[in-house]
């Protein structure tokens, strides 16, 4: 179903920007 892959891609973008986060955190 199309919500399952709008989930998916919210949670790689969740991912994606938590990753970067964590090579640069912002204190």
């Amino acid at each position: 179903p199309k919500s399952v892959i709008k989930k998916r891609l919210k949670d790689k973008k969740i991912l994606s920007e938590t990753k970067k986060n964590r090579q640069k955190p912002n204190f």
